[in-house]
């Protein structure tokens, strides 16, 4: 797919997702509960298609009314956690499918990663602080201090892949 197409994709995509928000956009305090949906987005794990889901979180925080620190920090972590799908699950090969889910819920955008590569043997902790030197662990850092929760999570009841599950609070409750 040439870029032209990939841009016309994305803006049809970013149309569709402010014909979905029921209201228009409104500062961070004033969101409340008013939105309640939902959207899956499945893309390889091609860098450039990680691009796009990072826009189309931060695009989503804006319109629902989030402020712009917001919306990056949302954007930042994201991206964390497609770089880590694509890195760890997949080795870095760009074939591997990544399922990002959108929901909007209690005033705050929740958004889990789904990959379904290899699977960790064993849940990671968060990590309170970042150790120098260490060569892994600075992802799900960064991600705790930007999101107002992080989980990691094994979706697959058959035991594969991986969740990271994230929400951001856009509502000064």
């Amino acid at each position: 797919m040439n870029g032209r197409a990939v841009g016309k994709n994305l803006m049809g995509m970013l149309w569709e997702m402010e014909r979905m928000i029921p209201v228009p956009p409104t500062r961070h305090r004033d969101v409340g509960t008013a939105l309640g949906w939902s959207m899956d987005v499945r893309l390889d794990a091609y860098p450039g298609s990680l691009r796009i889901a990072r826009k189309i979180a931060a695009t989503a925080a804006l319109t629902a009314g989030a402020t712009r620190m917001a919306a990056f920090e949302l954007e930042t972590a994201l991206g964390e956690a497609l770089t880590n799908a694509f890195l760890h699950a997949y080795g870095g090969d760009p074939r591997g499918r990544i399922v990002i889910r959108f929901e909007f819920v209690d005033g705050g955008l929740r958004v889990t990663v789904r990959d379904g590569g290899r699977t960790l043997h064993a849940i990671p902790p968060i990590p309170k602080e970042v150790t120098p030197g260490l060569e892994s662990g600075r992802g799900l850092f960064l991600m705790s201090r930007l999101m107002d929760d992080v989980e990691v999570i094994h979706p697959d009841r058959r035991g594969r892949g991986t969740a990271i599950r994230m929400t951001k609070r856009l509502s000064a409750n």
